[in-house]
């Protein structure tokens, strides 16, 4: 049965985390249509898909060979790379050449990008940038925006399955412009969040009630979705990680190079890098990033010890 829909029918999924692992269930609905088949490092991730109908590989060989579509969703460069090369990895798989199209949906550099194009070229694998915009809650309503770049044939085969899964899609241009518009929008993220971090430590350094604060801000003219989302999180207490301060000071990383490689300013990325960077050297990393106003306390302790001794 599978074998015998039409493409882009066939759709597999290889990095099932937080993202990954919901937008595999938005394709598993029995209402849209496809195959799907998973594959991730941390084998439970996929047996739960499995329970829900999906088909389970071990490799992204073996995901390579049973599908039209790939999608992977993984931490970092590294880890695609590690799902491209080697004898298991998805470019050994055996195809019909110019056909099956990877969609790659990580968060990933410029140049790591056009060095997964030569090598998708290379072996007649049509490639397609789609980082995404959105929360874990737009995950899993098909609700992202996709920030998408490639050729234009290759895009347009796969819009039923980005259709699944995104209320928007961007095109943005026949290379690397979804990547790099993707780190923008995470460095303004980043700094965003930092800067609340910075206005919040100071408010209690004074004696200014922090949910009163938070509130204000909330009700403000810079209350952003992301803004709103993380007051309401900071109230509750809770880091619980939606994007780690690990993953947004990789994004920052990579947007500080970027900006050198076009021979752009970008100190307040710089700045919001260090603070990151900070925040997971002090052990919390694996938080989620607005952990950065934990960075802010201590450093405020610390400044206040100095000035008492």
């Amino acid at each position: 049965m599978t074998a015998t829909r039409p493409f882009p029918g066939r759709v597999g999924v290889i990095g099932l985390g937080r993202m990954g692992g919901r937008m595999a269930a938005r394709l598993l609905d029995p209402s849209a249509g496809f195959a799907v088949t998973v594959c991730d490092v941390a084998a439970d991730r996929a047996q739960a898909l499995a329970s829900q109908g999906a088909r389970m590989t071990a490799t992204p060989r073996a995901v390579a060979e049973a599908c039209d579509v790939v999608l992977t969703a993984v931490p970092d460069g590294a880890a695609v790379f590690d799902v491209l090369q080697g004898p298991d990895g998805l470019l050994a798989a055996r195809r019909h050449a110019g056909k099956a199209v990877l969609v790659e949906m990580s968060t990933i550099g410029v140049e790591e990008s056009a060095r997964v194009a030569a090598l998708c070229f290379a072996a007649g694998l049509r490639y397609v940038r789609c980082p995404v915009l959105g929360t874990l809650e737009s995950a899993a309503e098909g609700q992202l925006t996709a920030l998408v770049s490639g050729a234009g044939p290759d895009v347009e085969a796969v819009q039923p399955v980005l259709a699944r899964l995104c209320r928007e899609q961007r095109y943005l241009g026949p290379a690397e412009e979804a990547r790099l518009v993707k780190l923008i929008v995470n460095g303004l993220l980043g700094t965003s969040i930092a800067a609340l971090a910075e206005g919040l430590a100071l408010g209690q350094r004074a004696g200014i009630n922090r949910d009163a604060l938070l509130d204000l801000v909330a009700h403000s003219a810079v209350a952003s979705p992301a803004v709103v989302g993380t007051a309401q999180r900071l109230r509750q207490g809770t880091f619980e990680p939606r994007l780690s301060a690990t993953l947004l000071t990789k994004d920052l990383r990579l947007l500080n190079e970027a900006a050198a490689d076009a021979g752009a300013l970008a100190p307040m990325a710089e700045a919001a890098h260090q603070r990151y960077a900070a925040t997971v050297e002090h052990g919390w990393g694996d938080l989620d990033f607005s952990a950065v106003l934990l960075l802010y306390e201590t450093l405020n302790e610390q400044c206040a010890h100095r000035s008492i001794s």
